[in-house]
């Protein structure tokens, strides 16, 4: 599902528009790329010394080791919805039941690249975001959580946590930076309470000392 406002943007010497991909399709599209972006960057690392900080290369590296399969799964995620203006009106490009493009020159090369500028744009707030930093104070015993698969428990913690609706996670009203973010909202609110529940026992213990 998309957000309400397609946002216009150049590709190819046409003018295309797209609505944010929500958090949902974010984090499904990311769950796809990313052992394909991980292998990139160890290639990277060894043949150039370095990965890449490009993002959109990065996901253009990504998709070229995609199994078909996933990637037109992948092609209908990003590419549903989008619209291409042609005289005064806006027409789909994708066909997803087909898994074509509705336009005869939109090749596979230019669809590859069509889908990575999508991709590249909806998640390079997620990626340039910067986590919160601390360090956690040990308190109570250690276990092994219960998760949701795919990591999905990190995902749905901000509606657990009563920070947005479940719905917002795919209406396009979030997107995963947002989710990032209120996700560390939860681990420092979590980090405060315990230091609290601390800083009570220590000077209780004080007390009686």
């Amino acid at each position: 599902m998309r957000a309400a406002q397609p946002r216009p943007f150049a590709f190819c010497g046409e003018t295309y528009r797209a609505a944010r991909l929500s958090a949902w399709d974010q984090w499904e599209s990311l769950r796809v790329l990313r052992p394909a972006l991980e292998d990139g960057q160890k290639r990277a690392r060894a043949q150039r010394g370095a990965a890449t900080d490009d993002l959109t290369t990065a996901f253009a590296d990504a998709v070229k080791d995609i199994a078909p399969e996933t990637l037109s799964a992948l092609f209908d995620l990003a590419l549903t919805g989008v619209e291409r203006r042609e005289g005064g009106d806006w027409q789909p490009v994708w066909d997803a039941a087909e898994g074509v493009p509705l336009f005869d020159d939109l090749g596979a090369g230019r669809v590859v690249l069509l889908v990575v500028r999508i991709l590249g744009d909806n998640l390079h707030g997620y990626f340039s975001y910067t986590p919160v930093s601390f360090d956690r104070i040990e308190e109570g015993p250690s276990y092994d959580p219960v998760l949701m698969p795919d990591g999905q428990s990190w995902l749905f913690a901000p509606m657990q946590h009563k920070h947005c609706l479940y719905s917002e996670l795919f209406d396009g009203t979030l997107d995963l930076r947002d989710v990032a973010r209120m996700n560390d909202l939860i681990a420092v609110s979590n980090e405060n309470r315990s230091r609290a529940r601390k800083a009570a026992q220590d000077e209780a213990a004080r007390q009686t000392t």
